[in-house]
């Protein structure tokens, strides 16, 4: 499988590095749009629904745009 991000007009973003960090894809990605029209992707979704503020501090790799679109394809 692969995974393919789109995004426009990226507004902040979360790369969490820890030299032994390996990150697989066990649950489908979370997407939230604030009030303010911000589209917010947690790639690190333990399962459950977060809160915006929960998605920027807790996940290690969260993005946050006006626009994103993301899609997994397999490729076998």
């Amino acid at each position: 499988m692969q995974l393919h991000i789109e995004l426009s007009r990226l507004a902040r973003w979360k790369v969490v590095d820890l030299g032994t960090f390996s990150w697989v894809l066990d649950d489908k990605p979370q997407l939230v749009q604030d009030e303010a029209g911000l589209l917010h992707l947690d790639l690190d979704n333990p399962g459950e629904e977060r809160a915006v503020d929960e998605m920027a501090a807790r996940s290690h790799l969260y993005l946050a745009a006006r626009q994103i679109r993301w899609a997994i394809t397999d490729t076998g």
